[in-house]
């Protein structure tokens, strides 16, 4: 741990733009920070900078970012929020052998197979697999901060699972991880679930099962009441979560079992890149959890299998895919991460096999030189890290240097914060221009090399020695137009290419949009053409906040205004301060029918009704879980058994007084 410390600490004390996932996640966080100072809901609000902006709280896990929002409050903005979320990232990271330990020891592990367990879950080694190593969570990594909760939470539920339904301890502690989980990365949550399926039957006789189903439920519901504020209206707005066809196939499908045999048996699941120590340790773990019969080893061999086939992902499962719940957003590719959970714990018992068999039980030498070979056999895993933390901090430097060394962007940035409110594409320097023509939709500002060709439509208004920062021509946040039909769809999957055939057609030069009903229960066309705008309209007065836009609007007849941002039911619009409905058109932008004359136009995001009352609700079962003096699953046992001895000793009375009179009678 202190060597993984001391070569994580440029992640904290080089401040360097993350370059990955880890930038949305800043941007979350901010925006939480910023919606709170504003007195909006922080629970779910709009962040105008996703995309065409999007209500990311109402979809995505957010108690790792409400967490650095709630530190930044407590320390009074000391450190920054950024710097408070790299510190909270490092910590993360450093601290989860410590994690694993504890999580092992309470499933009954011995000291040594937790040791050999804790050491190497920081050891582990993908090609950005999106597993539980260093390439997920680095600068030079993907940024999956919310996963890093995950990687903890995941092994102290599973500990607490373990305990609670072998031993029938620990409920209330069990229920608060399980929904802390569930706060923090859905998926994993979900995976916990699969998980719980297996610890549930593994294990279970006649004699054991009510006890478990009550313990299971019981924690289980408890759970999901304390986090339906989350995962309900999820599920109720599911239909507007953006589910792109431009992720890699194999994010949703996976890779197939030849492919990730092929990993698992050649280290690349656990070693990319260097001596397969860690895989060796793990078919060392397979192998003596199958002689010696260890119940938490044998477990441990299940759950990998269980997670390893799933991992196969549809390519292998087919329609077997099918079973799993809500299996249409499901990302197959990120069940390394049930692979990994099973594969520290195996990689620990196959240490503890080593050291068992070179020990001696009356030797210290020979301990102690048991002990040395298990140690040593990390070293090219120890060694890999800490090249690859090192490699990552001087790539931070170098990019701390370049941007502080650019005085020219510093000025094209300058010049950009003096201009009107409006979207920039800059793209990266790697690949600039190369997704240009879809890249710059609805985009008012652009910076592009100074070499580069651009179309003519574009108005230089700065130029450098490097760059040129463009204006493109707009009509402002929005415009009348006009429709040229009315339809219904039914899913996403159908409405996509509609709205992608509109975007590469002449439509949005001719201003002539599609209006949609969506979700709807029938592919059908409602309405044809509608008239836009007789004298063009125009857009007198807008202001744009981050989850409001006002516009002053005047046009000679009735017609549709378009608002380019993107359409979500939770956008409360009105006309002259009357609530009016809002409607999709393409490419799921918000319309609005305005009469004639000028209008003062209100578009305003609001947070899912049901978010407050049920999080009130998920508070209020907490409080009483908290304060109750008895687990739940206890007392119903206690109950349970009560009940069973009341109906005894009725059945014996009665038994008795039959015989009784039966005796008389004789």
């Amino acid at each position: 741990m202190t060597v993984q410390a001391i070569g994580l600490l440029p992640e904290v004390l080089v401040p360097t733009p993350n370059v990955n996932d880890d930038a949305e996640h800043e941007l979350f966080i901010q925006n939480a920070s910023d919606a709170l100072a504003r007195g909006e809901n922080v629970l779910e609000f709009w962040v105008p900078e996703m995309d065409e902006g999007f209500p990311e709280f109402l979809y995505y896990q957010n108690l790792p970012h409400l967490t650095v929002v709630a530190l930044d409050r407590v320390l009074l903005g000391l450190p920054d929020v950024v710097t408070l979320f790299n510190i909270v990232r490092y910590l993360l990271l450093v601290t989860f052998p410590l994690t694993v330990f504890w999580s092992m020891r309470r499933m009954d592990f011995d000291p040594v197979a937790a040791a050999v367990g804790a050491a190497s879950s920081s050891l582990l080694a993908t090609n950005f697999l999106y597993g539980f190593d260093y390439e997920s969570y680095l600068w030079r990594g993907l940024g999956l901060y919310t996963q890093i909760w995950a990687m903890h939470l995941c092994f102290i539920a599973l500990a607490s699972l373990w305990r609670l339904v072998r031993y029938g301890t620990g409920f209330r502690w069990t229920v608060v991880i399980l929904a802390t989980l569930v706060l923090s990365h859905l998926l994993y949550a979900y995976m916990m679930v699969v998980t719980t399926a297996l610890l549930f039957l593994w294990g279970m006789t006649r004699a054991n099962v009510r006890a478990r189903v009550a313990r299971l439920t019981a924690a289980g519901g408890i759970a999901l009441a304390i986090t339906s504020w989350m995962w309900l209206p999820y599920i109720l707005e599911r239909g507007f979560l953006n589910a792109s066809p431009y992720l890699q196939p194999e994010k949703y499908a996976s890779y197939g079992a030849p492919t990730i045999l092929g990993w698992l048996f050649t280290g690349e699941l656990t070693d990319h890149g260097r001596l397969p120590v860690l895989a060796v340790l793990l078919g060392l773990g397979v192998g003596y959890a199958l002689v010696t019969r260890v119940t938490n080893a044998l477990f441990a061999v299940a759950l990998f299998l269980v997670w390893l086939v799933l991992y196969f992902g549809r390519a292998t499962l087919g329609p077997l895919a099918a079973i799993l719940p809500l299996q249409e957003t499901l990302l197959f590719h990120r069940f390394i991460g049930g692979v990994h959970i099973a594969a520290i714990m195996l990689i620990g018992y196959g240490g503890a096999g080593i050291f068992a068999v070179l020990r001696s039980s009356a030797s210290r030498p020979r301990t102690a030189l048991a002990a040395g070979i298990v140690a040593l056999a990390l070293v090219p895993a120890l060694k890999d890290r800490w090249d690859f933390a090192a490699l990552n901090a001087t790539w931070m430097r170098q990019t701390e240097t370049a941007i502080a060394g650019d005085a020219e962007m510093a000025s094209i940035v300058a010049r950009l914060r003096e201009l009107p409110a409006g979207r920039v594409y800059a793209g990266l320097r790697s690949n600039w221009g190369e997704r240009l023509d879809f890249g710059i939709y609805n985009v008012r500002y652009l910076v592009a090399p100074r070499d580069h060709p651009m179309p003519g439509f574009l108005s230089a208004i700065a130029t450098t020695s490097r760059y040129v920062l463009y204006s493109a021509p707009s009509s402002g946040h929005a415009e009348f137009v006009s429709l040229s039909a009315r339809e219904s769809v039914r899913t996403q999957a159908e409405l996509f290419p509609r709205n992608r055939a509109f975007v590469d057609g002449p439509a949005p030069a001719a201003r002539t949009y599609v209006r949609w009903d969506y979700p709807a229960v029938a592919d059908r066309v409602i309405g044809g053409p509608v008239a836009g705008c007789a004298d063009g309209g125009t857009l007198r007065y807008e202001r744009l906040q981050p989850s409001r836009f006002d516009f002053i609007t005047s046009c000679s007849t009735g017609a549709t205004l378009v608002v380019k941002e993107t359409y979500h039911p939770n956008w409360r619009a009105s006309v002259d301060g009357q609530q009016v409905a809002s409607f999709m058109v393409s490419p799921s932008y918000i319309g609005l029918t305005l009469p004639a004359g000028d209008h003062f136009v209100t578009l305003e995001y609001r947070a899912t009704p049901l978010k407050t009352p049920l999080f009130g609700l998920g508070a209020l079962v907490l409080l009483a879980l908290i304060l109750a003096r008895r687990d739940l699953p206890s007392l119903a046992r206690r109950r349970w058994a009560s009940a069973r001895a009341t109906v005894r000793d009725l059945r014996g009375q009665s038994n008795l007084r039959k015989k009784r009179s039966k005796a008389s009678s004789t």
